[in-house]
């Protein structure tokens, strides 16, 4: 973004003045917020200086938390004060003198409509917008509206009326016959009580909310609420599966594949139909984004066709893009949405998925015909809403894998801002050396003077195996109908990258991504004999940064860098190959990605949502900091199946668990008084 520095001048006098200085002292952090926040006000000669300068750091502020994830900023009684406190020290500086603005901007917000024409209330268009005891910009505010607007369509629909000899004959066939005999004969998917809750709401609820954690058997819900679909006579076209960014997508349809795989005894008409079913797509894909123009082909003119939308990582969808979604389904349809939502919150303002979470005194009319199974239900799950289950079982502490059980139970206990089980012998060993390192179930190594040779140890471990380079020797071969040479080497390749990966909370810094992979793509360098100044090399591993929509990668796709023959060329190239949604690989030449990619030894652990690996690096940062969180933190440890390696300052790790991420956001309440209250949301003079 091109900023132009704070005029202090063309605004006016000294409190002005006095704010741009602060605000440029802080640099990067605010810089780009000056212009915008300008633009966004039109600030009125008219107006009192002071008020001027005010006004300029509000919508900065605002500008500032929508980029940390937050839609609004309390600003009335205690609770607005300590909000304003806390927000104006984070840009002015802890040492700034803020009781005074803070005074001012109580004020002025108290008497918007009587002086400023720039604040207004919900009846009034404004740049920022007074409501409920929040300030909202404009923008922000017409989303959450239309949100609430779109939901209170879809939940007014009726449930479904489906027979319940229907109902009942459907449940017997998913789960394999009312015998236990036949059930195992049959390879059925063996589904608990609260996976039958699920599956049987999301057939009824028009909005359904199906919540749990890595391991709880998400997957097993989706592929019993599609062959549901199927034996209710829906067919595959007229249902649509979804996720926020390719990566999950691809990761729902290998989850799918997998299971479907273990059904042996599927009926072939089921087969058939799953084989029929379209590719889980990103929502943009889905909704026809076109970036061009910004816009998507579908919405709330021109609606989608389906009469399903599932909707998979829920917790990653900010509030602009569930608003687009969700006003593009058409009357009638049933939407169902996946997620967890004690992962981090989407990158975009706003926690939808947690907003959702609405509660009511009791279970629905359904839960009656749910089959026997060996779990009980929740008695908590009366409490939940109407159309929201929790799948509160992990399966992973039933399996035979140590390490899992331990990864699942340490998962849990952070989850809860626990951190007693950093004292327990039998779920945590803490390591002084990298020699220790054993990359089973949960290991605590401290990083003192041993990052670099941890590094060192995960690179032989991983990449600088003699079998990567009898894979990388393969001579690959593409040509315009795909590999016609080496593609099960590859294909091997592409599943050893995947089994692991580092993962960070900062780019910046020696525990960054930026150093971490600098650092292993010299070990990669000296390893294949090649020179460190080549910014790519063959073996590595590249995440996409951005959608490219011309050659179908999205962000956070994953791929390999190998050298291919293309054609009839006797020269191989350097390629990026990527593996499809559908299974198949396609290879694209890295000049052509250029800034679109980046190594990806280590990645993120927003970029890591979506993607599961049986052993994880969790890399802390050197000190503490605003993104170390509990949602960060459990995010990271749920991304491993089987072994995680926390390196860092147990110190640091406890500060992160015992701080849950903060957003201000206005959607729950005001799906509140969807829930207990009128109907009608839309605020007076608000379109509907």
């Amino acid at each position: 973004m091109t900023t132009t520095p704070l005029d202090p001048e063309a605004l006016g006098l000294d409190a002005v003045s006095q704010m741009g200085t602060a605000l440029e002292r802080r640099g990067e952090l605010v810089q780009s917020y000056l212009s915008p926040a300008l633009e966004l006000l039109g600030v009125e000669r008219s107006h009192d200086d002071e008020d001027r300068a005010v006004l300029l750091l509000l919508a900065v502020t605002l500008l500032w938390l929508a980029d940390q994830g937050s839609t609004r900023l309390p600003v009335a009684g205690p609770e607005g004060k300590v909000a304003l406190r806390a927000a104006f020290a984070a840009l002015l500086g802890p040492d700034a003198e803020l009781s005074a603005l803070i005074e001012r901007s109580v004020s002025l917000i108290a008497s918007a409509g009587e002086r400023l024409s720039c604040i207004g209330s919900t009846t009034e268009t404004a740049p920022l917008i007074v409501a409920e005891g929040h300030l909202y910009t404009q923008r922000i505010y017409s989303l959450e509206t239309r949100l609430v607007q779109s939901i209170c369509e879809i939940t007014t629909e009726s449930t479904s009326s489906w027979e319940a000899a229907d109902i009942s004959a459907m449940l017997e066939q998913l789960l394999g016959g009312a015998d236990e005999r036949t059930r195992r004969k049959s390879h059925a998917l063996k589904l608990s009580k609260e996976q039958q809750l699920a599956v049987l709401t999301s057939l009824h609820a028009p909005l359904s909310v199906i919540t749990g954690g890595p391991g709880t058997g998400k997957t097993s819900v989706v592929i019993s609420l599609l062959r549901a679909l199927f034996l209710l006579g829906r067919g595959p076209s007229e249902i649509a599966l979804t996720a926020p960014t390719g990566k999950a997508a691809t990761r729902l349809s290998a989850s799918i594949q997998e299971q479907l795989a273990a059904l042996r005894s599927l009926p072939p008409l089921e087969r058939q139909m799953f084989r029929s079913l379209q590719q889980p797509r990103t929502i943009h894909r889905l909704l026809g984004f076109s970036p061009s123009s910004g816009r998507f082909r579908f919405d709330r003119r021109r609606r989608l066709q389906q009469n399903v939308i599932i909707v998979d990582e829920v917790s990653m969808v900010g509030l602009e893009l569930m608003t687009h979604l969700l006003d593009a389904v058409q009357q009638g349809a049933k939407v169902v949405l996946i997620g967890d939502p004690n992962q981090l919150p989407s990158v975009d303002a706003g926690a939808v998925l947690r907003d959702l979470l609405q509660k009511n005194p009791k279970l629905p009319p359904w839960a009656a015909v749910i089959a026997s199974a060996d779990d009980e239900l929740d008695p908590e799950q009366a409490q939940r809403s109407l159309h929201t289950v929790e799948l509160t079982h992990n399966f992973r502490v039933d399996s035979d894998d140590e390490g899992g059980r331990a990864v699942a139970a340490v998962s849990e206990q952070a989850m809860h801002g626990e951190v007693s089980f950093l004292d327990d012998e039998s779920l945590v060993r803490k390591l002084s050396s990298v020699g220790e390192v054993r990359f089973e179930g949960v290991e605590l190594l401290d990083a003192t003077n041993s990052l670099s040779g941890f590094l060192d140890r995960w690179f032989v471990e991983g990449l600088g195996t003699n079998q990567v380079l009898d894979w990388l020797a393969t001579p690959f071969q593409i040509e315009p109908g795909g590999f016609t040479h080496g593609e099960p080497e590859l294909r091997a390749l592409v599943k050893h990258l995947d089994l692991s990966r580092i993962l960070c909370l900062t780019h910046g810094g020696s525990a960054g991504t930026e150093s971490i992979n600098s650092r292993l793509h010299g070990l990669m360098a000296r390893h294949l004999g090649e020179r460190e100044t080549r910014p790519l090399l063959q073996g590595e591993p590249i995440i996409v940064l951005r959608n490219d929509y011309e050659r179908q990668l999205f962000n956070g796709d994953t791929g390999i860098l190998v050298d291919v023959r293309l054609n009839d060329d006797r020269v191989p190239r350097l390629m990026a190959v990527f593996p499809r949604p559908d299974g198949s690989l396609v290879a694209h030449h890295p000049d052509a990605l250029r800034g679109h990619v980046a190594l990806a030894h280590a990645v993120t652990v927003h970029k890591s949502q979506g993607s599961e690996f049986d052993h994880v690096a969790f890399v802390l940062p050197t000190r503490d900091g605003p993104l170390s969180s509990r949602e960060a933190v459990y995010t990271a440890l749920t991304r491993a199946r089987k072994s995680v390696v926390v390196v860092g300052d147990e110190r640091l790790l406890q500060l992160a668990i015992r701080r849950s991420a903060q957003r201000y956001s206005g959607l729950a309440e005001r799906l509140a008084t969807l829930t207990h209250g009128p109907r009608d949301l839309t605020p007076t003079g608000e379109p509907a």
